[in-house]
């Protein structure tokens, strides 16, 4: 079985799980936990700006600064925030879930960010670590190897 994890088009982890089991037939149960997860990894992306991967975004351009009514990086009315960590479907979050694959997405013009355009410097929204990727497949082996869903 391979799990793959994309975000903007941009394949972040690879995994292969090897002698899938029944569980592996229907994934929907472990999703949420799945959800939980990148919202959790989300939230600590957008709190340190990019430092939780060390990969720190670059500051903001004076002329930004003096525009914005706050200092936090890419958060201007939140909506590209809360389309990450959302809980559920909505307000520019995609979470579907379906027997052997789910969908986790955030606004569409976060893809300018997450890889630069223009005179707009890559600022990853969504930026996985080693531990992130680890986490993600240890959740998914617990479920389908043992069938127990990891807080």
């Amino acid at each position: 079985m391979r799990v793959t994890f994309e975000f903007y088009g941009e394949e972040q982890a690879k995994r292969q799980i090897l002698r899938p089991a029944e569980k592996a037939q229907d994934l929907r149960p472990i999703w949420p936990r799945v959800f939980k997860e990148l919202t959790d990894i989300e939230r600590e992306q957008f709190g340190t700006e990019g430092g939780r991967s060390g990969r720190p975004w670059q500051e903001l351009a004076e002329a930004t600064t003096e525009k914005k009514s706050g200092d936090q990086i890419l958060v201007e009315s939140g909506a590209l925030f809360r389309s990450w960590t959302r809980k559920s479907h909505g307000g520019g979050a995609i979470r579907r879930m379906r027997k052997n694959d789910m969908e986790f997405s955030g606004r569409g013009y976060g893809i300018h960010h997450q890889r630069g355009h223009g005179a707009l410097p890559v600022r990853k929204v969504v930026d996985l670590v080693e531990r992130d990727k680890n986490q993600l497949v240890k959740i998914m082996q617990a479920y389908i190897f043992r069938g127990i869903i990891l807080k």
